[in-house]
C-alpha cells in the first residue's frame, strides 16, 4: 500500500537522514521538494480540511512549525506491502500497524533534533487511500512551489 508522506519544515535540514531512514525499511518514490513561502499556512490548514484534528491543535502545531525558519517541505510515496490494520486505542479507530510504528520511530529518533519539539512537526503520513488522493489534489494546487533540490537514490 502507498503512503503519502510530508517532511515538514521543521524538519526539511534532516530530510536526507530521514529518507535514508525510511528507505531502509521500505521504498520511497516521488520525491518533491517544495517552498510554500507565504502560503505555508495556507498550504497545512488545506492539508488538515480532511483530517479530524481539532482547530485548536492544529493552529498550536501551525505556530510551533512557524517557530522554524523556511518555508520548504518534501513530499514522497512509502509502499509498505501488505500493511496490518489493528484497532489502535490512542486513535480511536483502526490503522495500519506498519504505518504508524514507522511514524513513531521517526518521530522519536528526530525530536531531539528538531528543537522546540511538538507532536508532529517532522512528519505527516496519510492513512488512507482517501487520504492520499486528497493530498495529492492539494498538492496540485501549489504546484508553481515545486522546486529543484538534490534527492538520495530513491528505491
Amino acid at each position: 500500500m502507498i503512503f503519502s508522506s510530508i517532511i515538514w519544515n521543521a524538519a526539511y535540514n534532516q530530510t536526507e537522514a530521514i529518507l535514508s531512514d525510511i528507505s531502509s525499511q521500505y521504498a520511497i518514490s516521488n520525491i518533491q521538494h517544495y517552498d510554500m513561502q507565504q502560503e505555508y499556512p495556507n498550504f497545512v490548514r488545506h492539508i488538515y480540511q480532511f483530517d479530524s484534528i481539532p482547530e485548536f491543535r492544529l493552529n498550536a502545531k501551525l505556530d510551533a512549525m512557524l517557530k522554524f525558519p523556511g518555508s520548504k517541505i518534501v513530499n514522497f510515496d512509502i509502499d509498505i506491502p501488505n500493511p496490518t490494520m489493528e484497532f489502535m486505542p490512542r486513535k480511536q479507530r483502526f490503522t495500519f500497524v506498519q504505518a504508524e510504528q514507522l511514524k513513531e520511530y521517526i518521530r522519536k529518533k528526530y525530536s531531539v533534533i528538531v528543537v522546540p519539539y511538538f507532536f508532529d512537526i517532522i512528519l505527516h503520513m496519510t492513512e488512507t487511500d482517501e487520504e492520499r488522493i486528497n493530498l495529492t489534489e492539494v498538492l496540485s494546487k501549489y504546484s508553481r512551489y515545486k522546486i529543484n533540490a538534490r534527492n538520495p537514490k530513491e528505491k
